[in-house]
């Protein structure tokens, strides 16, 4: 503790509201917590942060709760960022099983190419034929569109070609 520290009646610890710190607070004295749609994000960074393993963990199931086609992306990527396995693994798991739907959704079309790959390469991917894997104007948008912030360079483009399960797919 610096000399400055000793006598000031608070700390701030940059990142962390009050909200947040209050409810883990209570949850040191109590083992409850309240985790709602409108506090479970900052709850679960908040519990990483400080490592409040078991909040995080609350938190990683309530959002598995919340998961649906419409934001199995973003719960895939968020669950990525922050270490949560079950979540990943859950949402990766509706994506792979409502391809159609998730292709469909304007998220889709902003796909990391490294997200893409683990999706199209995923052998429980869940289609009624392998041809439909491709044959999405999503997927299509992406590779035209793929110069931009989701892929390395156009000349990667150029030169992508997947080989999924037999099926040839180079875009030109």
């Amino acid at each position: 503790m610096s000399k400055g520290e000793s006598s000031e009646h608070h700390i701030v610890i940059r990142g962390v509201d009050a909200e947040t710190f209050q409810a883990l607070l209570e949850f040191t004295r109590t083992a409850k917590v309240l985790i709602t749609l409108h506090n479970v994000t900052h709850l679960l960074e908040t519990a990483d942060f400080l490592q409040f393993e078991r909040v995080k963990r609350m938190c990683e199931k309530f959002l598995e709760r919340e998961l649906h086609v419409s934001n199995c992306l973003s719960l895939m990527a968020y669950a990525q960022c922050f270490a949560c396995p079950e979540l990943h693994a859950s949402a990766l798991s509706v994506a792979l099983t409502h391809w159609t739907e998730v292709t469909s959704q304007e998220e889709f079309k902003k796909l990391p190419k490294e997200m893409l790959l683990q999706l199209l390469q995923n052998n429980d991917l869940f289609v009624p034929r392998e041809d439909v894997v491709f044959d999405t104007n999503s997927l299509q948008q992406i590779v035209q569109v793929a110069p931009s912030k989701n892929w390395a360079n156009s000349e990667e483009v150029r030169v992508w070609s997947l080989d999924c399960r037999g099926l040839r797919f180079s875009p030109h």
